[in-house]
């Protein structure tokens, strides 16, 4: 791999002639010459749109702001002298120049071919900067025999290749084909072939099939099977999840991702015998149903700051794995005992008995009937003292709700967590949920907040010590779970401030998501994106907490000491960030926040798959 990077990062600026047209002319788009066999796929219609979108995008606003844009030019000007220091006379071109381009579609792609060895294959539309190119072309030419690298040509059918390989290595190389302003490239001559052949609009026959046809006579010669036959365009599965991801939009995405991720794992495993062995438990598990995933995604649109639409394209019917995953239904409103100081919300629904049912179906298909409930008995049930199945896997609605926040003063890095599960029978799961806290006996730790119990492990006093030794405390310490139940629920959560917040908002003390403005405009979208259908999955993103958590972080002691540490004095731009903190010279939190806005997603189970719709809002002017 570190050689195709190589060969790669070498090949995308080689391919630039001297005279090169302004206009690219007429020519199908990538889709349309990729071949079918691609398993992994990213491409732009426009890099320079792109581009656009993205420094319309809030966070690129943030950075242009008047009390933020001198630090983030500053920033951006030490990064420009390490490029001169390091780079610039290697690359030959200035840094704001390397910046302007490619300008036109640009497209990446894995082609993976039955039991092949994984290819790849590239276009790239430089546009209008093709002088850019022409420079950074002679200087790399230039440096090739510094690098090793050999630069040969080879004649195609109708076009003439650069062949770039390091060496004497003539197993693995990169052909390099110009036409105008675009380039094309692939690791395989077969493959770049296919592409300039659909280019053309004429026949690609591979070079294999071609031997066969001089050599065998003509009544005994075998017909090849047809390689890199037909397009992406042409591939079922690929065309079946971008008519999810892009329903009669406006405009085209400003990006798309295609990965099909079964077909991707044998190529890369061509050669790997065990893991071949392996993949022949993927149809018996059903994951082999998995046909392709992907995503389209718009920026700076007039509406959304971000708008991705997803797609996970199953067989129907499902069967194993992606049989037991199927989903139920949910609320957009999220439950009363969402508090709302959170940064995220994010819930889903299964049937768990059923998924018992399946999963034990599917073990004792590859061991013997009834080896999975034998396993969970002697594994859970005897340990815990109670039958897992029935109070536990049968007390359970299947709906989950998980949410994340912050705790004012923590120095953690991450926020903590908190879990609820609903119950069917209240009184039954507390009394197999005491069983359980009693059998662990002085391991565990019995607290309670607002009238309410809650257990948490007990902490030993060697570990104490080492958490005086360390100056911390509960709060900057390694996260602790804590379970409790409340009422209709089970909770777990590994902060004590959450859990007390979520105890506030269960007994009506404290405010609740559910009735915040920002929250109650997402879930109107997300009802009007998805035409009123029931949800399978929703989430939910507030990035002012974060902001606000990540603010308190960098003006704390734990950042003025990392500043101040070893690892600062290696690193060129810390210590201007650390002179920014100790004189405070960052904006108040206050201009920062003015560039969010709250976002959204939400998940639903369809005939073909999962579909997801993503999305945040742009701040208000």
């Amino acid at each position: 791999m570190t050689l195709i990077r190589s060969l790669f990062s070498v090949s995308l600026t080689l391919l630039c002639l001297t005279a090169l047209a302004q206009t690219p002319v007429d020519r199908p788009s990538a889709l349309k010459l990729f071949p079918a066999e691609t398993v992994a796929l990213f491409r732009t219609a426009d890099a320079w749109l792109l581009m656009e979108r993205l420094r319309e995008s809030p966070t690129a606003k943030m950075a242009e702001d008047p009390a933020i844009q001198p630090l983030i030019s500053e920033f951006y000007g030490m990064a420009r002298e390490q490029y001169d220091q390091y780079a610039r006379d290697q690359v030959g071109i200035e840094l704001d120049d390397l910046l302007r381009f490619p300008q036109g579609e640009v497209a990446i792609a894995v082609v993976g071919y039955k039991d092949r060895t994984p290819e790849f294959v590239f276009l790239v539309d430089y546009g209008e900067e093709a002088g850019l190119a022409e420079q950074l072309r002679d200087q790399l030419t230039e440096k090739a025999g510094e690098m090793d690298i050999v630069i040969e040509t080879e004649q195609l059918t109708a076009d003439e290749a650069m062949i770039i390989r390091r060496g004497n290595n003539t197993e693995r190389m990169i052909g390099l084909v110009q036409r105008d302003t675009v380039f094309v490239g692939a690791t395989d001559r077969d493959l770049l072939e296919s592409v300039l052949a659909r280019w053309d609009g004429r026949e690609f026959i591979p070079m294999a099939a071609e031997l066969v046809e001089e050599e065998a006579p003509a009544a005994t010669a075998k017909v090849p099977e047809p390689l890199y036959a037909r397009s992406l365009a042409e591939n079922g599965a690929f065309v079946s999840v971008f008519k999810e991801c892009v329903p009669g939009q406006e405009e085209p995405p400003q990006a798309m991702v295609f990965v099909d991720p079964i077909n991707m794992i044998r190529s890369f495993n061509a050669n790997n015998a065990g893991a071949k062995v392996a993949m022949l438990m993927l149809r018996p598990l059903g994951i082999d149903g998995l046909k392709g995933v992907g995503a389209a995604m718009w920026f700076s649109t007039d509406t959304w700051a971000s708008l991705t639409r997803g797609h996970v394209l199953l067989e129907n019917p499902r069967a194993g794995v992606l049989k037991i995953a199927r989903l139920g239904t949910v609320e957009t409103t999220p439950p009363a005992y969402v508090p709302a100081d959170i940064e995220n919300f994010f819930t889903f629904q299964v049937d768990p008995p059923r998924m018992f049912d399946e999963i034990s179906q599917l073990v004792d298909e590859f061991t013997t009937e009834g080896n999975f409930r034998d396993l969970v008995e002697r594994n859970l049930s005897t340990n815990m003292g109670v039958d897992f199945e029935q109070e536990f896997v049968n007390n359970v609605t299947g709906k989950l709700v998980w949410f994340t926040g912050y705790e004012d003063g923590t120095q953690r890095m991450v926020g903590g967590n908190l879990f609820v599960l609903e119950l069917n029978d209240p009184a039954a799961f507390g009394a197999a949920i005491t069983q359980v806290m009693e059998k662990a006996g002085e391991r565990m730790e019995k607290q309670s907040y607002a009238g309410i119990d809650y257990y948490s492990p007990q902490i030993s006093e060697r570990r104490r010590e080492r958490m005086r030794e360390r100056g911390a405390d509960a709060a900057s310490g390694p996260p602790m779970p804590r379970w409790a139940l409340v009422d209709d629920v089970f909770v777990q959560s590994d902060s004590e401030v959450l859990l007390q917040h979520f105890i506030d908002a269960k007994l009506g003390e404290g405010e609740r998501l559910a009735d915040q403005l920002q929250y109650r405009l997402v879930a109107s979208r997300i009802n009007r994106l998805t035409a009123d259908r029931p949800p399978s999955v929703v989430m939910y993103n507030n990035p002012e907490q974060t902001w606000r958590h990540w603010y308190a972080m960098a003006t704390g002691d734990r950042a003025r000491e990392f500043l101040e540490g070893d690892f600062a004095s290696r690193a060129p731009m810390l210590p201007r960030l650390r002179e920014v903190v100790e004189n405070d010279e960052l904006p108040p939190i206050e201009t920062i926040l003015k560039y969010t806005a709250p976002g959204g997603a939400v998940l639903y189970d369809t005939e073909t798959g999962f579909h997801f719709i993503g999305f945040g809002f742009k701040p208000p002017e």
